[in-house]
């Protein structure tokens, strides 16, 4: 097949949407120019935005002309609905093929089953964080500034003191102050990670059953957090991948026995957490990829892009993977591995 664009069955912001980043995409100037949710945005900025929004049209409507005929039938009409997937898929498909990699998925199975110039084959599957709507695994919105200059301070470690409605103490039957889980911990964002690549394994098996994918070839997880960025006002670190796929845990600080002080070298950084729980209290796995349930994953392929931002990609090695990812697949990216409990990476 070619991977030249050519004519398309159906233009890709043809069907009808009511999802706000769809809409600004497809009419820049009307839906970002005459926004009400902007607060006080000056005209010029209005304007900016808007050229954003165009920019970001015309590099999506390029990607579907290469894109459509790895695509799922009903791809147009989800993306409308939901837009982000839609992004990202194609967000990946351009991040493939400016690295070399031939898709020749169908819509049938991964969204891409990859070639490169030797012919071997790596299939990659594109998934999107969200927020969740409700249950225990559901991050909690930040507020925004609504002035300039305006800073807003919470408390996301992971646990708080337990309060009573006027902002005092709740004390125990001891009458002693205690703690209990921080519903806005930065760590159950763990939980949106752990959810998803779960998800995923259940699709994985579904496919090796119908022989869509062979467990002698690599498998990929692409995972963006930008929707997720974009609903809840908070941002996914390399912390709580690290902490999903190995087990980090928190920092440890080792003092000396004869000195009372802390040793400058531990035995090791961090502490291993094979579960955590969720706000419901019940027990999730951490530390999937030493997991043997896992080891269809070769890596976890996390793109930090923003809707108007390319960042440098981050790929996660799965020490025990089935099928260990070629090397030549990482060569642009940040890559991070594990060993011997121990997280390295190249940059």
């Amino acid at each position: 097949m070619s991977d030249q664009p050519n004519q398309l069955p159906r233009k890709l912001f043809e069907p009808e949407s009511q999802h706000k980043l769809f809409l600004r995409c497809k009419r820049p100037c009307h839906h970002v120019y005459h926004a009400t949710d902007m607060g006080k945005a000056s005209r010029l900025e209005r304007m900016k935005r808007a050229c954003k929004f165009r920019a970001t049209r015309k590099q999506l409507e390029y990607e579907w002309r290469l894109f459509h005929r790895h695509a799922e039938k009903n791809f147009q009409d989800n993306f409308a609905k939901s837009f982000w997937p839609g992004w990202f898929e194609l967000r990946v498909s351009r991040a493939t093929r400016s690295s070399g990699y031939r898709n020749r998925a169908d819509g049938g199975g991964p969204d891409f089953e990859l070639n490169d110039s030797s012919n071997n084959t790596i299939f990659v599957e594109a998934t999107v964080l969200t927020a969740g709507t409700a249950g225990n695994s559901a991050i909690p919105t930040f507020d925004i500034p609504q002035e300039n200059g305006e800073a807003i301070f919470l408390e996301v470690s992971d646990e708080i003191w337990a309060r009573n409605d006027d902002g005092s103490m709740k004390l125990d039957t001891s009458g002693k102050p205690y703690k209990v889980p921080n519903p806005n911990a930065q760590n159950n964002l763990t939980l949106r990670i752990t959810n998803a690549i779960a998800s995923k394994k259940k699709q994985y098996n579904k496919w090796l059953q119908a022989n869509l994918v062979g467990n002698n070839i690599p498998f990929v997880l692409a995972i963006s957090a930008a929707s997720l960025d974009v609903q809840s006002n908070r941002w996914l670190t390399r912390n709580e991948f690290e902490r999903a796929l190995y087990g980090k845990g928190n920092q440890v600080i080792e003092f000396s026995k004869t000195t009372g002080k802390p040793i400058p070298t531990p035995t090791r950084e961090f502490s291993a957490e094979d579960t955590m729980q969720n706000q419901g209290g019940s027990d999730i796995d951490l530390a999937l990829f030493l997991r043997d349930e896992y080891r269809f994953l070769s890596a976890i392929w996390w793109f930090e892009d923003s809707l108007f931002e390319d960042k440098r990609q981050t790929v996660f090695i799965n020490p025990h993977a089935n099928v260990k990812l070629p090397q030549d697949f990482t060569n642009d990216c940040t890559v991070v591995e594990y060993s011997s409990g121990e997280i390295s990476t190249n940059g």
